[in-house]
């Protein structure tokens, strides 16, 4: 068994090569164990069996793509941070990579990753931030005095309110009590 690639940057290594006999429809496995040196991007692999009695050759293609190195990526990106404090406050999107490279979602990792240094370019190039307050002031003596203007003469209605209120009950208490006396006097 053979395998190559139009790169050097790519070794390849069987685990077994050779298999003394095939029989009709059988199988035997091996593993291609492939090596990139600082090499990232899309390959493609061509694995070929030869077969000496009878004289057959047989070959696959492997599209492989190879992804830089993630767990290296996010140590960098923990020491940019630590060097820079201002984006420790992204630490939470490094904590979420690590989680998607647990779980062979390399391309999710990435893309956290790229967020994170982008937060973090973000953050250092808005420089310190300066907030100001407005200064509270003290109402003026014209506001005060609206105020309490207004609240006395709500007090008043609310007064005329009630008074007026309790005139009509009096007087309908007395028309009843008139009329009242008006049926007995009718009626003795």
């Amino acid at each position: 068994m053979v395998a190559s690639t139009n790169t050097t940057q790519i070794t390849f290594e069987f685990t077994n090569r050779h298999f003394e006999k095939l029989y009709p429809k059988t199988q035997e496995k091996t593993n291609l164990i492939i090596k990139t040196h600082n090499v990232t991007g899309s390959f493609s692999i061509k694995v070929e069996a030869r077969v000496t009695s009878p004289s057959v050759t047989d070959s696959a293609i492997i599209q492989m793509n190879v992804l830089e190195d993630i767990t290296e990526r996010i140590r960098y990106v923990r020491d940019l941070f630590m060097l820079n404090p201002e984006c420790l406050e992204l630490n939470e999107i490094i904590i979420q990579a690590q989680a998607a490279l647990n779980n062979n979602e390399y391309d999710r990792a990435n893309y956290l990753l790229d967020q994170a240094i982008e937060g973090c370019k973000y953050l250092l190039t808005a420089g310190p931030r300066e907030f100001k307050l407005s200064k509270v002031t003290k109402p003026s003596g014209k506001l005060i005095i609206s105020i309490v203007m207004l609240t006395v003469i709500l007090i008043l209605v609310l007064v005329y309110y009630l008074i007026k209120q309790r005139k009509k009950k009096k007087g309908k208490k007395r028309k009843k009590k008139e009329e009242s006396e008006t049926e007995k006097g009718m009626l003795g």
